[in-house]
């Protein structure tokens, strides 16, 4: 639980939406409640061709209209590449 200066609270839970439909009976209203996905652990991509092969993983579904969330445990993303 995390409170913002203006008076938000930001919550982090495991199930949001029954947190927020109980929250919501209480009289609570959410500016927005969204779902992440937190990984418990990351990996590292040291190879060139398995970053260069991730980079385009990511941006094909960035790409397909289809694909609303994309999350995934990649420790190094964003790095440069040389």
């Amino acid at each position: 639980t995390e409170r913002h200066p203006q008076g938000c609270l930001f919550l982090f839970v495991g199930f949001p939406f029954s947190v927020t439909d109980a929250l919501t009976e209480k009289g609570y209203t959410f500016v927005s409640c969204e779902q992440s996905k937190v990984p418990s652990n990351y990996v590292s991509l040291s190879g060139e061709d398995d970053i260069k092969n991730m980079n385009k993983l990511l941006e094909m579904l960035d790409d397909n209209d289809d694909v609303t969330n994309v999350w995934h445990n990649w420790e190094n993303e964003g790095e440069d590449e040389e």
